[in-house]
């Protein structure tokens, strides 16, 4: 699906262009991309030895914090806007949906 988004967007036919092949032999570029893989890794795994450490329930709990701290670190460190209706209704559609599975997870759980 990626893939297809790229030719549709015509971004294949970017790429060829100096200006972004000059981006990519950055060595600082191929630095930051393996260190985000290996980051992303290390994430994966420790959220592999959390879940076998703790409850489903709260892993739940666990993972309505982070979406909770990722929305507002985008927010006030970033500056992210969110000054549009779908931004703000998608906003409490996620985080409440996710609160509202995890007291329902937890009320079954008892």
């Amino acid at each position: 699906p990626t893939m297809l988004l790229a030719m549709g967007t015509h971004q294949f036919e970017e790429l060829s262009s100096p200006t972004h092949k000059a981006s990519w032999q950055d060595p600082q570029v191929w630095t930051l991309l393996i260190l985000s893989g290996f980051i992303g890794i290390g994430i994966c795994f420790l959220g592999f030895v959390c879940q076998r450490a703790i409850s489903a329930t709260s892993f739940f709990v666990l993972q309505n914090v982070s979406k909770v701290a990722v929305v507002s670190a985008g927010v006030f460190f970033f500056g992210d806007p969110i000054r549009s209706a779908a931004a703000t209704g998608g906003l409490f559609l996620s985080l409440g949906g996710s609160f509202l599975y995890g007291g329902l997870q937890m009320r079954a759980g008892q």
